[in-house]
């Protein structure tokens, strides 16, 4: 498979459940828990507002995470209804304001957070053509303690929406 695609194959897959279940899915939760998750996703952004965020900053974005963000400008997956709790892709102005406020290394793009624990692009690797670039960094964790989660974003987006939205590169093996 093309790099890049299983971003739009995963996001149809998913959106054909939702109007399938009224925009609402049941997901296992753990532990004998189920229960229900809405999903919503931002409008996308045009090819001229990523390219400017791209020049602004002088980046290089992986082709997965820029076929996102064409798609939609951030989204919000696995949110309950009542409790919230979800995994919350960032739009390109969240981004930029974490990406210019945070103290951080500059090379670490925020690109969405789980239950407050940053998903974050390593953008040193993105230019060495790596696939491996996404890190985890726990919350209010020392940069030191950052995890290399070993996978790109398409990888992370698929395998969340396989194992409903829990931190699964937290399982011990």
């Amino acid at each position: 498979m093309q790099k890049g695609h299983l971003v739009k194959l995963a996001l149809d897959a998913l959106k054909k459940r939702l109007a399938d279940n009224d925009n609402v899915i049941e997901i296992y939760s753990g532990e004998g828990y189920v229960s229900p998750a809405v999903f919503t996703f931002n409008l996308p952004i045009s090819p001229q507002e990523l390219n400017e965020f791209i020049d602004t900053f002088g980046i290089e974005l992986p082709i997965d995470y820029k076929n996102f963000l064409l798609m939609h400008n951030g989204a919000e997956l696995f949110k309950h209804p009542e409790y919230g709790g979800e995994f919350h892709l960032y739009d390109l102005a969240a981004i930029e304001d974490c990406f210019v406020d945070e103290d951080w290394p500059k090379h670490w793009l925020p690109v969405a957070y789980h239950y407050g624990e940053e998903i974050i692009i390593d953008l040193t690797r993105v230019a060495h053509g790596m696939d491996n670039y996404l890190i985890w960094r726990g919350c209010c964790a020392p940069l030191e303690e950052s995890v290399d989660m070993g996978m790109s974003f398409e990888q992370r987006l698929d395998r969340s929406l396989i194992c409903q939205g829990v931190n699964f590169w937290q399982w011990s093996i």
